[in-house]
């Protein structure tokens, strides 16, 4: 689904584990333009069966021309290591030419973070 309203633009995404109802998706994301500065939402289970979707979300033209990129990783649950790939992915996509950063998750998904050294290697910051 993609929505115009008032500059900015939303994309709501997700994968679900198969009923299909609402209340059982797994992962979404979302992306909120403020001029040159784009947040990315993450909610959810990011593993392989939600980063197809969220390639899908990062290829749109509205986020490769952002000048800084704030994933918000707030409401993610889980990530695996496909996830995780994802998330330095990110980085290595749009960093050419936009400034990549991050909002920590919760406990878990930093303690993941941090048990892999990912946490060393991305760019964190207090909020978005």
């Amino acid at each position: 689904m993609l929505a115009d309203v008032d500059g900015m633009v939303m994309h709501a995404r997700g994968s679900t584990n198969g009923g299909g109802h609402p209340e059982e998706v797994l992962f979404r994301c979302a992306v909120e333009l403020s001029g040159e500065v784009v947040v990315v939402r993450l909610r959810g289970e990011l593993d392989l069966a939600g980063v197809g979707e969220l390639d899908r979300l990062l290829e749109d033209a509205a986020v490769r021309r952002a000048r800084r990129v704030v994933v918000d990783l707030r409401e993610l649950r889980f990530v695996d290591s496909t996830g995780l790939r994802r998330l330095i992915g990110i980085r290595e996509h749009l960093a050419p030419s936009a400034e990549v950063v991050f909002v920590p998750g919760p406990e878990a998904v930093q303690r993941v973070l941090s048990l892999t050294g990912f946490e060393r290697v991305l760019t964190f910051v207090d909020d978005a």
